[in-house]
């Protein structure tokens, strides 16, 4: 072979291996691409999780009675369990007898255990509670009742069902509640009944705010219902103290069907036009929805909660919304994982 082809053969050789390694290299740059992608800060820094680790640890050392119980199961449910049962075993021991309040510490007791038997032994506590009819907390019990999932029924079928008609109408709600977890054909009846309080116009106010709130306990509605609930939110007074709630339930069990359209939209929109009204009871609806359902772009609302930036009242720092907002970023970033 001349000198001529050796090196046309050469120059051959090497386009062919570059042709060859082209692809490579581009698929190499691909895949660093997506590497740098997946190594991207996330959508919630760590730095504003363990802000909102410590917010709630520090309420939970520092307030007392039901604020230190929501802070105290915001740090169960985020995956924080960290001296919750040896705090709440010290509240035992000193406020085991102070109605209501008891009913809140056997709650996070119950729930921070891990023992079936010591379980058992918190849970007990609160069904006396509710069993006994000259109790001054059966309201709590029953509600604690429905939030761990447990039927009455199964202990007292008699007073059961004699205060499921009782005439107080929140505690006949609350045990109702409670009930539905008897079996899964009972559940499916008592979240069509709350449906039907919540979005009826011949209930009072507070039968209808306590089933919307039972409502968003129970996860997402049919769109049928939903579609109902949300266009009776968005058709609320704006002067209703109720349209923040109806406006919350119809946030959080939208379902995954109805969260693109347009009406999810048009409630989303008027949900948060609440967020500057410096209310507690409209602070902790906002964050609540925005547990469930908010938004990277949200994130500033729940920053400003967690931080107190505009208080409720001249140097008020109100641990409940802090609390509940710490709470909802936690949440939101377990989300935003899945999802980005």
């Amino acid at each position: 072979m001349n000198k001529k082809h050796k090196i046309s053969s050469r120059w051959l050789a090497g386009k062919c291996l570059l042709l060859f390694l082209l692809p490579v290299f581009y698929i190499i740059i691909f895949i660093s691409g997506c590497n740098n992608n997946s190594q991207k800060s996330p959508v919630i820094s760590d730095s504003l999780k363990k802000e909102s680790v410590e917010a709630l640890r520090t309420i939970l050392k520092t307030q007392s009675e039901w604020v230190k119980v929501h802070a105290a199961e915001f740090l169960l449910w985020s995956g924080y369990p960290d001296n919750v049962r040896n705090i709440f075993l010290e509240e035992e021991k000193y406020w085991g007898n102070k109605s209501p309040y008891r009913i809140g510490i056997w709650r996070v007791l119950s729930q921070v255990t891990k023992k079936p038997e010591e379980k058992e032994i918190w849970t007990g506590k609160i069904m006396q509670a509710f069993l006994d009819t000259n109790g001054t907390d059966r309201i709590h019990a029953a509600e604690t009742l429905a939030k761990l999932h447990i039927s009455p029924l199964v202990d007292s079928h008699g007073i059961t069902v004699k205060t499921m008609n009782s005439l107080v109408r929140s505690l006949s709600l609350y045990t109702r509640w409670s009930v539905g977890f008897s079996s899964q054909d009972s559940l499916i009846s008592v979240r069509t009944l709350f449906f039907n309080i919540a979005t009826s116009g011949n209930e009072d106010a507070s039968s209808r705010k306590l089933a919307v709130y039972v409502l968003c306990h129970s996860g997402s509605l049919a769109f049928a219902e939903w579609e109902k609930l949300a266009r009776i939110a968005l058709l609320e007074p704006e002067g209703s103290a109720l349209k923040i709630n109806l406006l919350n339930a119809a946030v959080i069990t939208a379902n995954n069907d109805a969260v693109p359209g347009d009406l999810y939209g048009r409630v989303y929109e008027a949900f948060l036009k609440f967020k500057k009204v410096a209310k507690k009871a409209i602070r902790m609806e906002i964050a609540a929805g925005l547990a469930e359902k908010g938004k990277p772009e949200d994130l500033p609302i729940l920053i400003s909660f967690l931080r107190n930036e505009i208080p409720l009242g001249q140097d008020t720092d109100d641990a409940d919304v802090r609390a509940s907002a710490a709470f909802a970023i936690l949440k939101m970033s377990a989300r935003f994982a899945l999802i980005y």
